[in-house]
């Protein structure tokens, strides 16, 4: 008897499995099937964005803000910026030497992350 109610649970979870399975080739038959509605539309759309991308006047802004350099001038300005130089050129040598040795393990990453961080300040509008 629990053999039978076994089999019988059984056949109607694949009976409830096979209603909720998502059919790919039925969703794109439908799709062709409305496929000038959807040229229509898409026609219509690119007409009236084009128009609103037209009509709307061209309007330019610029707002600059300069600050004369604020510091002594004792001289320590150019010891700042010859170390400035050397590091920038060790940070060079350093980051082309890794590259050349472990390029595709460290240049993808670090460029997927340069990439997500300028995303990220794009939206958050900063």
């Amino acid at each position: 008897m629990s053999e039978q109610h076994v089999s019988k649970n059984q056949s109607t979870d694949l009976d409830t499995s096979s209603k909720d399975e998502i059919d790919l080739v039925e969703i794109l038959c439908k799709i062709i099937v409305i496929r000038k509605k959807i040229y229509k539309v898409a026609g219509i759309g690119l007409i009236i964005g084009v128009i609103v991308a037209l009509s709307i006047p061209k309007q330019y802004t610029v707002k600059v803000t300069l600050s004369p350099e604020m510091g002594s001038s004792r001289g320590t300005n150019g010891l700042a910026g010859l170390a400035a130089s050397f590091f920038s050129i060790a940070g060079h040598y350093v980051g082309s030497g890794m590259v050349m040795k472990n390029g595709n393990k460290i240049v993808r990453p670090i460029i997927l992350i340069v990439l997500v961080l300028l995303f990220i300040k794009i939206i958050t509008g900063m």
